[in-house]
């Protein structure tokens, strides 16, 4: 396509003046060709690979949902609280931490998943002494499946923290 002078090939100009006309005739051909050949000329996106593989999108944890989690025999918190202090008297404790007086508090953070199975069991605060902390840990990660916790009307996971007090009598 010429006009007025100058060749417009993919955006670019050539110059045409009368004397070398024919011979910006053939560089232009010559450079679509080249183009074409070399791979310069546009193309399409390269499709992507048929087996991406996507990081699983890890599941929403809940505080609170419309219908919390509980224990098959129901009770809400409290009956979760019941069952983990019952569960930790009967966890065997070194007779060196029996004879030791301490007194404190402790947290333990834990989910409750879309099946009902407790996991990610966390000590957010600490008793004091390392193997009734590591006692309540157990006993936490042990209990029992619960009803998962519902949220509209579909089974979700659910966060939850109880708080516990310790004292040694002496």
């Amino acid at each position: 396509m010429e006009t007025r002078g100058f060749f417009f090939i993919r955006g670019s100009l050539l110059p045409s003046q009368p004397l070398f006309c024919a011979m910006n005739r053939l560089t232009a051909i010559v450079w679509l060709l080249t183009a074409a050949l070399s791979g310069c000329a546009q193309k399409e996106a390269p499709a992507p690979p048929a087996a991406v593989r996507q990081k699983p999108t890890p599941e929403k944890v809940y505080t609170y949902v419309e219908q919390m989690p509980q224990l098959p025999g129901g009770g809400g918190q409290q009956a979760i609280g019941m069952e983990l202090l019952k569960r930790l008297m009967r966890q065997p404790l070194p007779p060196i931490d029996l004879r030791q007086q301490y007194t404190g508090s402790a947290t333990v953070y834990f989910e409750v998943n879309s099946t009902g199975t407790v996991q990610h069991v966390k000590l957010l605060r600490a008793t004091g002494s390392a193997s009734v902390d590591s006692a309540l840990v157990t006993v936490t990660k042990k209990l029992p499946r619960f009803i998962p916790g519902y949220q509209n009307g579909k089974p979700v996971t659910v966060s939850l923290t109880m708080p516990f007090s310790c004292i040694n009598p002496q």
